[in-house]
């Protein structure tokens, strides 16, 4: 089952705001915040997912490749390859 990019950025918002502890897009651990066991305000916001925590070091990629008008397509992201590989 193949999801749009709609349905997809849906669904890693929900799943962070859930609990969710990794990087959508490279699948490291995002900082936790101890009070919330949400994503800590100190990791990067995404610039491609509006409302989306991102590890440090995926930010800086994002910024360099808007910069560049190279985006990392969402089919990319190990968040979009674990949520289609569940629902194959």
């Amino acid at each position: 089952m193949k999801f749009t990019n709609a349905e997809l950025t849906a669904r890693m918002i929900s799943d962070q705001k859930n609990g969710w502890p990794f990087c959508p897009r490279c699948g490291k651990p995002l900082k936790i915040d101890p009070q919330t066991q949400r994503a800590a305000s100190s990791n990067a916001l995404s610039r491609e997912v509006s409302g989306l925590y991102i590890c440090d070091n995926c930010g800086s990629d994002e910024a360099l490749r808007a910069f560049a008008g190279l985006p990392l397509p969402l089919e990319e992201w190990d968040q979009t390859r674990l949520i289609n590989s569940m629902y194959k």
